[in-house]
C-alpha cells in the first residue's frame, strides 16, 4: 500500500494529522529564509520607486553574472549575440537579451540547470499545465521562499496574520476521496481548513456554509471558479458569510466571477496573481487600486503593447540562480497602470491580468469543477508524450480530451491519463480521448477547458 492509498484509507483525524506533520516538515527547508525575507519586505515597501529600481539592478547584475558563470544556455547566447555581462548596467539594458520561451525551456532544460548550486537546494516545480503539457523546471529553495514570503505580505497588508488566523481553503488539493462527511480537512500549521472542491454540489455546500459559520471563520481563499461555484450557491439560498477578507489566484478574476464572491462574503476580493515559474508576482493592497508588482524579486516588461497598452507580460526572476529565467514570456496579458496607489507604496501598479479564459465542468451528479482540477492527471504522464490538450464538454457529464501527439507518444501513457481521470472524478464524468493537430491562434489567448454546455444558455 504506497503512501496515498494509506492516506485516504485512514480516518479523517489521522488525516489531519498527516496533512499537518507534511506540511510541517516541507517547510523547514524554507522556514531559515522565510523570516529574513520577511524583514526585507517590511522594509522595502516603504522605498521610493527609484530606491526600488535600484534594488532591481543590483540584483540583476547578480544574476546576469551568475547566468552567465554557471549556466550553459546563457554562456552559449551571450556569446552568439557578443554579449558581455558588463553590459548590462541598468534595467533598460535588459532588452538586449532576447526572449525565453516555454519551448526553449522544454529543448535547453537541462543547460538552463546551474549546477553549481548542490542539489540539495533545488526545489523542482512545474507549471500548472493548462496547455496540457505542464512546464518542468528547478528553482531553488530561497526563490520558493520569496513566493511564500509575498503571500504573508499580500494577506498582511488586509488584516491576516498567516499561520495565526484560521482560513478556509477552496483550492484544488484532493483532501478527500469518498463523498462521506466530513468532506474537509485540517492543516494546523498553516491554520487552514481545506474544503474539498471536488464534492460541491448543493447538499455538500450547505455542510460547508454551516461549518465556516460555526468555526467563525474570517478569511477565505481559493481559486476564483470554485470560490465562484461556493458563492453563487450561498447566493441562490440567500445564505452570506461575512468575511474580513477573500484572497484569489491560480485564475482569471472575471468581473462576473468578482461580483458573486463580493455579494455572497460581502468583501472585495483580494487577487494574487503570479506563475510558477517565478517570474511574474504582483497583488493588489487594502485600496484595490490595481496589482502592486513585487518588484524585490522579478522584473516585469510589457511586450507588444495594444492601443489600450496592454501586452504580453516578460518577466525576470532576480532570486533564483538554479534555473535563471530571463525575460521570460509568460502568455499572459496586462497593462502597466501610471498611478499611484492611495496606500503610499510605490511599486509599479497593473492592470488585472487577462489569461486564458476556462469554464467550470459540470459533472454527471451536479457538482461542480475548476479547470485547475483537470489539470491534476497531465501531471502524471511522461515528457513529450503530449505535445498540447484541449478538454471539451458538450454534454453534462462528459468530457472528451483532444490530444495532439508529442514526439515521445506512448498509447499506455493515454491509457494511463484516463485511468487518472477516472480516479480523480471516481466516474463522474465520463472521459473521452480524441487525437487531432489542436492550432493555436497567435492572436489569441488559448483556451484550454470549453464547455459548450455553458455557453449554449
Amino acid at each position: 500500500m504506497d503512501k496515498l492509498e494509506f492516506y485516504y484509507k485512514s480516518p479523517s483525524i489521522l488525516q489531519n494529522i498527516m496533512i499537518s506533520v507534511g506540511k510541517y516538515y516541507s517547510d523547514l527547508k524554507f522556514r531559515k529564509y522565510i523570516d529574513i525575507i520577511n524583514r526585507e519586505l517590511e522594509k522595502t515597501e516603504k522605498f521610493s520607486l527609484n530606491e526600488l529600481k535600484e534594488l532591481q539592478r543590483e540584483k540583476l547584475r547578480k544574476l546576469i553574472d551568475v547566468a552567465y558563470n554557471n549556466v550553459e544556455y546563457y554562456n552559449n547566447l551571450f556569446k552568439k549575440i557578443k554579449l558581455h555581462p558588463s553590459d548590462i548596467k541598468d534595467l533598460e539594458d535588459l532588452k538586449k537579451i532576447p526572449f525565453l520561451t516555454k519551448d526553449d525551456v522544454k529543448m535547453n532544460y537541462k543547460k538552463l540547470i546551474n549546477y553549481s548550486i548542490p542539489a540539495k537546494r533545488y526545489f523542482y516545480s512545474h507549471t500548472s499545465g493548462t496547455t496540457g503539457s505542464p512546464l518542468q523546471f528547478v528553482m531553488d529553495n530561497y526563490t520558493q521562499a520569496y513566493y511564500r514570503s509575498h503571500i504573508i505580505r499580500h494577506r498582511r497588508w488586509h488584516g491576516m496574520k498567516v499561520g495565526k488566523d484560521w482560513c478556509a481553503s477552496f483550492g484544488g488539493r484532493r483532501v478527500v476521496k469518498n463523498e462521506k462527511l466530513p468532506l474537509w480537512r485540517y492543516d494546523f500549521p498553516d491554520k487552514l481548513i481545506i474544503y474539498s472542491t471536488y464534492h460541491m454540489n448543493d447538499q455538500n455546500m450547505f455542510e460547508y456554509y454551516k461549518h465556516i459559520r460555526k468555526k467563525k471563520i474570517k478569511y477565505i481563499k481559493g481559486y476564483p471558479s470554485n470560490l465562484f461555484i461556493f458563492a453563487k450557491f450561498l447566493n441562490n439560498n440567500g445564505f452570506k458569510l461575512p468575511m474580513k477578507a477573500v484572497f484569489t489566484g491560480a485564475e482569471p478574476l472575471y468581473d462576473f466571477i468578482r461580483s458573486e464572491i463580493e455579494k455572497a462574503f460581502l468583501s472585495e476580493v483580494s487577487d494574487f496573481y503570479g506563475n510558477s515559474e517565478e517570474t511574474a508576482r504582483a497583488y493588489d493592497c487594502e485600496y484595490h487600486n490595481g496589482l502592486h508588482v513585487a518588484m524585490e524579486s522579478i522584473i516585469m516588461e510589457i511586450d507588444n503593447p495594444d492601443n489600450d497598452n496592454f501586452g504580453e507580460i516578460i518577466g525576470t526572476s532576480l532570486t533564483n540562480y538554479a534555473m535563471p529565467f530571463i525575460r521570460y514570456k509568460t502568455g499572459d496579458l496586462t497593462k502597466i497602470l501610471n498611478k499611484e496607489c492611495n496606500c503610499g507604496r510605490k511599486h509599479l501598479l497593473i492592470e488585472n491580468v487577462k489569461t486564458k479564459r476556462e469554464d467550470i465542468i459540470y459533472t454527471k451528479s451536479g457538482k461542480y469543477l475548476s479547470p485547475s482540477i483537470l489539470t491534476f492527471p497531465f501531471k502524471e504522464i511522461k515528457h513529450g508524450v503530449i505535445e498540447r490538450s484541449k478538454i471539451i464538454q458538450e454534454n453534462k457529464g462528459e468530457i472528451t480530451i483532444l490530444i495532439q501527439k508529442g514526439i515521445n507518444f506512448e498509447s499506455g501513457e493515454i491509457d494511463k491519463l484516463v485511468f487518472e481521470f477516472n480516479q480523480l472524478l471516481n466516474g463522474d464524468i465520463n472521459v473521452k480521448i480524441s487525437f487531432d493537430e489542436i492550432p493555436i491562434d497567435p492572436e489569441k489567448k488559448f483556451r484550454w477547458v470549453e464547455n459548450r454546455v455553458i455557453n449554449e444558455k
